[in-house]
């Protein structure tokens, strides 16, 4: 079976369950526009499994990222959702040309903040721990006019840094970043950073302490998120 069909088969499922009033209610999550059938991310998953279910066989790594290309590309929120699920099951074959792909759809189909973040954290992130090479290539992403690879620069790091690597990276990308004005990318930062005091708080602390008078207040407060409150107060305090 074809991507295109099983893309078919997926859409038909949403639209059963589309529901108008529930989809008004949806977009509040976001300050960008979406648009939605009103299915809600459990009934989403739902068809994602029993979609791959039926067509195990056929979905392969290559199938699964023609299949999330088209259902990116159509703009609808759960479709989306669905297609970068399917991809997150063949994690363990990404290659290096499976990025650049990553690459393009964060350049050219992602516009919220749940697909930079399912992205990230999902696909790209597996992909570094394999190839930690491509650290650099994501730094570069920090210099980018679109918001989505920004933070996606930054939020593909959360699980390196939890574990206490990359960190000549993600202290680059915090600073690049400091500069920054979009919120949504301060925030990504300022996940980065937090995840980062959990795989070096020494370290990381030290970073904070050096530029907490230059990072953007809402960087600061997600990185500081899990210390001590006496400490919290106090790197707030001095900015």
């Amino acid at each position: 079976m074809s991507a295109d069909s099983i893309a078919a088969e997926i859409r038909s499922e949403l639209k059963k369950q589309a529901d108008p009033k529930r989809a008004k209610l949806e977009t509040r999550y976001f300050k960008e526009t979406i648009k939605c059938y009103g299915a809600s991310l459990w009934k989403a998953r739902k068809i994602e499994k029993e979609t791959y279910a039926k067509h195990k066989e056929e979905i392969d790594l290559k199938t699964s990222l023609q299949l999330a290309d088209k259902l990116l590309n159509a703009g609808w929120f759960e479709e989306g959702f669905i297609g970068l699920c399917m991809v997150a099951r063949h994690k363990k074959e990404f290659t290096k040309q499976t990025f650049k792909t990553f690459e393009k759809w964060a350049g050219n189909y992602i516009a919220n903040w749940a697909h930079s973040d399912d992205l990230s954290a999902h696909l790209i992130a597996p992909v570094l721990e394999k190839y930690p090479e491509l650290a650099k290539q994501l730094v570069s992403w920090t210099s980018s006019p679109n918001r989505w690879k920004r933070r996606i620069a930054a939020v593909s790091f959360i699980y390196e840094a939890g574990k206490g690597k990359h960190f000549n990276e993600i202290f680059t990308i915090a600073r690049v970043l400091m500069n920054d004005k979009d919120d949504l990318v301060q925030k990504g930062s300022g996940w980065m950073l937090r995840e980062a005091v959990k795989g070096n708080e020494k370290k990381t602390l030290a970073f904070l302490e050096k530029y907490k008078l230059k990072l953007p207040r809402t960087t600061l407060r997600y990185a500081i998120e899990r210390l001590p409150q006496k400490k919290r107060k106090e790197l707030l305090r001095k900015q």
